[in-house]
C-alpha cells in the first residue's frame, strides 16, 4: 500500500519554505523558525535541521526543526538552552486519522535519523502523541502556565498580587516597552547572581540573541523603572503572529522586591499584550513548585505538554555528568 506522507530532511535553500508555512499557522512559534534555530546553534552550539512531512502534493502537512549535537560520537537530537519547546507542527487541515499516520510517519524517520532523541518538548497544541508511544519512545507529561488574554482582568489574580500591584502604583513606577540590552542584562545576570550563578552566555551572545529576535520583529521587552529612572524587573516576549506570545526571559533587581516590581512588570505587560490583540500568554513552563505558584497566582491554568525521548540505557548516566560538570564551571 502506497504511503500517504513522506517525511524527508529540507534543504537548507528551502527553509523559507518552511517558515512562510509556519507562519500561516496560528499555533506556531518562534521556538520552529529556521532564523531562531540558525541563532541558538550559533550561540549554544549544534547544527540546525528541518524535517517536513508532505501530503501526494508536496504540501507541508507536520515537520519539526530541530537541533543535532554530537555527544560519544552519537547522532542526538537535544534541544538548547534557552529553548523550552522544540516541537512537531502539525496543519491545521489533519483529521485524526491523518494526525496519527503523520506523527507515525516523522516518529521513524527521526528513528532512522539519530542514535538519540534527547528531549523535543511539544507545545500544548500536540495533544495526540500516540504514534510516539506505540513506536517506543518515552512520553513524559510537563506542564506550562496558560493565561487567556482576552479575559484576563485584575480581579482574577491572588490577592497577594492585587497588593503588590497597588503597592507598585502607590510608589509611582511605570512599565514601558524598551529594548535596551545592556538593560535586560543587568537584570537577568541579578536573576542568576542570586542562586550564586553566572548567566548561561555572555553578554555578547546575549546581545546576538536579542538583536536576532528584533530584526525579525518577533519580540517585545518590557521594562519596569522607578520614579528615579532606576530600571527594576523586565519580561522579554516572543511571538511569531498575534495569536499566542510566550514568556521567554525575564529578570529583576531584588533590591525592588518589596515595592512589587516584578508583579507589576508582568501585570502591566500581559496588559500590553492584551492591548496589542495577542489572545493567549504561554509562561513558558510551570514544572519548579515555586515558579509555578508564582505564574499561577496571576490567573493562569496550568496546561500539560509533552516530551518526547528515545533512549538507549548509557545515555541518561552519561548526559548527567556532562551536564553536572556544565554546571559546576558555572557556579562561582
Amino acid at each position: 500500500m502506497e504511503k500517504r506522507f513522506t517525511a524527508e530532511e529540507l534543504p537548507e535553500s528551502q527553509w523559507s519554505m518552511w517558515d512562510e508555512w509556519l507562519g500561516e499557522l496560528p499555533y506556531a512559534s518562534p521556538f520552529s523558525m529556521s532564523w531562531w534555530l540558525e541563532t541558538v546553534c550559533d550561540v549554544f552550539g549544534g547544527k540546525p535541521h528541518v524535517f517536513v512531512v508532505t501530503a501526494h502534493d508536496n504540501s507541508i502537512v507536520g515537520g519539526i526543526a530541530l537541533r543535532e549535537i554530537s555527544f560519544l560520537g552519537k547522532s542526538i537530537v537535544s534541544p538548547s538552552t534557552l529553548s523550552l519547546y522544540m516541537p512537531v507542527v502539525l496543519s491545521e487541515t489533519l483529521n485524526r486519522h491523518d494526525i496519527v499516520d503523520v506523527l507515525t510517519e516523522l516518529g521513524r524517520f527521526l528513528m532512522s535519523r539519530f542514535d538519540v532523541i534527547h528531549g523535543v518538548h511539544n507545545t500544548k497544541e500536540v495533544s495526540d502523541i500516540r504514534p510516539f508511544q506505540w513506536l517506543g519512545y518515552q512520553v513524559d507529561v510537563r506542564y506550562t502556565a496558560v493565561t487567556e488574554l482576552t479575559t484576563y482582568d485584575f480581579n482574577l489574580m491572588d490577592r497577594s498580587q492585587r497588593k503588590q500591584i497597588k503597592k507598585a502604583e502607590r510608589a509611582g513606577l511605570v512599565t514601558r516597552p524598551y529594548g535596551d540590552v545592556a538593560i535586560m542584562w543587568d537584570l537577568w545576570s541579578k536573576t542568576f547572581e542570586r542562586q550564586g550563578l553566572n548567566a548561561p552566555v555572555s553578554l555578547p551572545e546575549f546581545r546576538r540573541l536579542i538583536d536576532t529576535i528584533q530584526n525579525y520583529k518577533s519580540g517585545r521587552a518590557f521594562i519596569t523603572f522607578q520614579p528615579d529612572g532606576t530600571p527594576s524587573s523586565f519580561r522579554l516576549c516572543v511571538f511569531c503572529n498575534s495569536h499566542t506570545a510566550y514568556g521567554w526571559i525575564a529578570g529583576n533587581d531584588p533590591t525592588y522586591f518589596s515595592v512589587g516590581a516584578p508583579s507589576f512588570n508582568v501585570w502591566s505587560s500581559l496588559n500590553s499584550l492584551k492591548a496589542q490583540g495577542f489572545s493567549t500568554f504561554d509562561w513558558c513552563g510551570a514544572n519548579i513548585e515555586s515558579i509555578a505558584d508564582f505564574k499561577l497566582s496571576f490567573g493562569a491554568k496550568l496546561v500539560p505538554y509533552f516530551s518526547l525521548e528515545l533512549k538507549p540505557w548509557w545515555f541518561e548516566p552519561a548526559f548527567k555528568c556532562r551536564s553536572f560538570f556544565r554546571r559546576a564551571t558555572r557556579r562561582r
